[in-house]
């Protein structure tokens, strides 16, 4: 096996890895707005397939026109950098995304058509990108003959990374230091492996670029008035913020509080669930017209 192969074969781990990484971390950054439910994930899973599956025409019909590497490494270098920009450019965007969605006339509304929209402008790009990688890699390294092992070997060594890039970013970064970073980190991990691509010099040049990003701090998905603390747990992204006396413990799309507190008593003064909520329908004046809040309080009560 020569080098060439070798690095054929470490290119396809680890696109396969950040692919995966990419794809959970979308749900992370879409949580604070649209929340978590089948429906946000019905759109990233059916995006990213949408995606790849135009990434292995596409990276087909290129690689029987151009079968080089260095053409391969140029598209990769650009997604990664796309990805690099990603975190600092999400928030706003999807902010924009959902003023436009205030319109619609019901909740699944906001959070189907919200979330399809962010997830195919945020991320359709860079995954198309990658999913090139795959059949472009087949198609070169086919010159050398066993053409059908090393296809096998390709996507057996691609599915191993997605593996990899399946728990990893859930088990140890994301929980450690949040979705922007992990999508820098997966994203400059490609970039510097792609980069190996080409001369020492360049290498070199561009690893100190990938590393760029992850030196700068990552805004905050969300803007709310009066916050006092924003973090990502492993399991959700946690907000507490003020609105008058009281304090409110929110998660993820804070649609409803999770817990509250009077600043000025011990007692809250809230004894039911309506007037629980009422004090957020300020924040979440953008969906409020979506909730009928006698119908909710029936609910809860029984």
């Amino acid at each position: 096996m020569n080098m060439t192969t070798r690095y054929i074969y470490v290119l396809a781990f680890f696109s396969g890895m950040c692919i995966m990484a990419v794809e959970l971390c979308a749900s992370r950054l879409m949580a604070p707005f649209f929340g978590t439910s089948t429906f946000v994930w019905t759109n990233i899973i059916g995006i990213i397939m949408i995606a790849l599956s135009a990434g292995y025409v596409v990276g087909g019909r290129l690689a029987d026109r151009k079968p080089r590497l260095d053409v391969l490494l140029r598209l990769l270098l650009s997604a990664c950098g796309y990805l690099l920009v990603l975190p600092f450019v999400a928030s706003p965007v999807v902010r924009w995304l959902s003023s436009l969605m205030v319109g619609l006339n019901s909740s699944f509304s906001f959070i189907f058509f919200g979330s399809l929209a962010a997830i195919t402008l945020l991320f359709s790009l860079p995954i198309v990108v990658m999913g090139m990688t795959s059949p472009f890699l087949v198609r070169i390294i086919a010159k050398s003959g066993h053409e059908g092992d090393s296809a096998g070997r390709i996507f057996g060594i691609s599915t191993i990374g997605s593996v990899v890039g399946t728990f990893l970013p859930v088990l140890v970064f994301i929980p450690t230091v949040g979705t922007g970073k992990t999508i820098l980190f997966f994203s400059a991990v490609l970039f510097v492996v792609t980069a190996v691509g080409f001369s020492r010099k360049g290498t070199a040049l561009l690893s100190v670029v990938a590393a760029v990003p992850l030196l700068l701090p990552v805004p905050s998905m969300r803007e709310t008035p009066g916050r006092v603390y924003a973090t990502e747990s492993a399991y959700q992204y946690i907000e507490v913020f003020d609105r008058g006396p009281f304090r409110y413990l929110v998660y993820n799309d804070a649609v409803g509080f999770q817990t509250v507190a009077n600043k000025q008593s011990v007692l809250t003064g809230l004894n039911e669930f309506g007037t629980g909520c009422r004090p957020l329908t300020d924040y979440l004046a953008p969906i409020e017209h979506m909730v009928d809040w006698e119908i909710l309080k029936r609910g809860i009560k029984g």
